[in-house]
């Protein structure tokens, strides 16, 4: 039988995976040692079982995701073997959340990613992603989860990345404060790895974190440096409660013909979502997670954590609940 490529494209995406689920399952040791709401924090993580919903924290959706979305690229590219693509990142300080009282406006980074797509000409699919900020703002005030947006553009013209990446940024609508470049742009190679690999990159979860350093030749500005050891279980767990509160689906958009890639896709998830099997552990249609992070908030973890709001989107906050003493509780 021949062997895997440890390097393919599929296996560093579920690498990532995998570490973040690891993680995952030390946090929820630390946080709750007796065990009552593990069951639940592993269905709202896909691990060992789900929720009826779709969501964003789910990390075995978010496998098939990564599946999907290659897939479809790659036949994109084999129709149209004409066209150019491109990878987009986009950071702007819109999207700065603080892990002590978060507040994500999805719709407002989507709409952000949408008028820079439309502005260089380009078709595309993008998603809403999140860089974890292990070391800031500190001092008390916790730190910052940085939300942003990836593309993956094309177009049957070239693009000039150069003159396009300093067309967003002089418009002033990307500015980073955190030390990331706010607009970055670069060509995806010829060969279907390299689509496939980035493909499977924008639709990972955050399976690392980031630290702000001084840079050596200008301490007075910064730049951001991926770190997984500076990456604690409990902010992991933090960063996947905020996107518990979102569904999957609804981080990813589209312009222009990348709209029948988008539909693709969420046709696809959809199906398999629901062809996936039920236990006594999934968590119904009617499970109010905004209930469950509140209370379980309440007795593990950090009292400074504040209840998560989507805006846009999400779970609004509902009149609070007595707790149940039973950990599958809507109110547990």
């Amino acid at each position: 039988m021949k062997k895997s490529n440890p390097k393919s494209p599929r296996d560093r995406g579920e690498r990532r995976i995998a570490k973040l689920e690891t993680k995952i399952l030390d946090a929820i040791k630390q946080v709750d040692q007796s065990g009552p709401h593990r069951s639940t924090l592993e269905s709202l993580m896909g691990i060992n079982d789900r929720a009826s919903l779709l969501l964003a924290s789910d990390l075995k959706a978010r496998s098939k995701l990564g599946d999907t979305f290659a897939k479809l690229m790659l036949e994109h590219r084999q129709e149209f073997p004409e066209m150019h693509y491109y990878h987009l990142t986009l950071i702007d300080d819109v999207g700065n959340v603080s892990d002590r009282h978060p507040i994500v406006d999805v719709k407002k980074l989507l709409n952000k990613a949408d008028r820079a797509l439309r502005r260089l000409g380009l078709n595309g699919v993008f998603v809403v992603e999140a860089h974890p900020l292990a070391n800031y703002p500190q001092g008390g005030a916790g730190r910052y989860v940085l939300f942003h947006s990836h593309i993956l553009g094309y177009s049957e013209t070239p693009l000039d990345v150069s003159t396009a990446e300093a067309d967003l940024i002089n418009g002033g609508a990307w500015q980073n404060s955190m030390g990331a470049k706010p607009v970055v742009i670069k060509e995806v190679g010829p060969a279907s790895e390299d689509l496939e690999r980035l493909a499977r990159y924008i639709v990972k979860p955050p399976h690392s974190a980031k630290n702000r350093r001084p840079r050596k030749e200008d301490p007075s500005r910064f730049k951001l440096l991926n770190t997984y050891k500076g990456y604690r279980p409990e902010f992991a767990l933090r960063t996947m409660e905020i996107f518990s509160q979102i569904e999957l689906l609804d981080l990813i958009s589209s312009v222009g013909s990348g709209k029948q890639i988008r539909q693709q896709l969420r046709a696809e998830m959809n199906s398999w979502h629901r062809e996936r099997p039920a236990t006594v552990d999934t968590l119904e249609g009617d499970f109010d997670i905004w209930q469950f992070w509140y209370h379980f908030r309440k007795g593990f973890g950090s009292k400074n954590y504040l209840p998560v709001r989507v805006i846009s989107g999400g779970y609004r906050p509902r009149k609070i609940r007595k707790q149940a003493k039973h950990g599958r509780s809507n109110a547990a």
